[in-house]
């Protein structure tokens, strides 16, 4: 791969959601045509007509319709790519090996204190950041760093699909 890949406990920006401990691999995985996504995007399974597709895409608010957690894209996904337009084109993506997998997330929405550890909560911002005020089935808030970054663990029981 051409791009840069942030490496696992690297500093970075912490603008999406990101790896914070050792219990993550890397694996190339399908994912949708057409669609841009920046580095730090949740991925869940792409479910179509009740119909898991294969493909990954932005994670959705909440696991409801089955589109569980699949992991973090480690890579950005722009519309100049050779490969923009293929549907399950490979691309590098975080994936949790355990429930003890950590992720460092962004504040997409909310007002997020030291209360809010323990919360589960929605997805939001297009998969980039957790409404941390919003209960959903999304992740489960383990941190406070700061007023706009802590982590949470995906350990929210998943959906299945009819």
């Amino acid at each position: 791969m051409a791009k840069a890949i942030t490496p696992v406990n690297a500093p970075n920006n912490t603008r999406n959601f990101y790896p914070s401990n050792d219990l993550w691999r890397m694996d190339l995985l399908p994912i949708v045509a057409s669609t841009a996504l920046i580095e730090g995007t949740l991925l869940s399974v792409q479910v179509s007509a009740s119909n898991p597709t294969g493909n990954l895409l932005a994670s959705a608010t909440t696991n409801t319709s089955g589109q569980n957690i699949v992991g973090i894209l480690a890579e950005p996904i722009t519309s100049s790519d050779s490969d923009y337009a293929t549907a399950g084109k490979l691309k590098q993506v975080w994936v949790p090996i355990s429930q003890y997998s950590q992720a460092y997330f962004a504040v997409s929405s909310g007002t997020f204190t030291a209360a809010d550890v323990g919360r589960v909560c929605q997805i939001a911002g297009s998969g980039t950041g957790l409404g941390v005020d919003t209960n959903g089935l999304g992740a489960v808030i383990d941190g406070f760093i700061s007023s706009t970054n802590g982590t949470c663990k995906f350990t929210v029981p998943y959906a299945v699909t009819a």
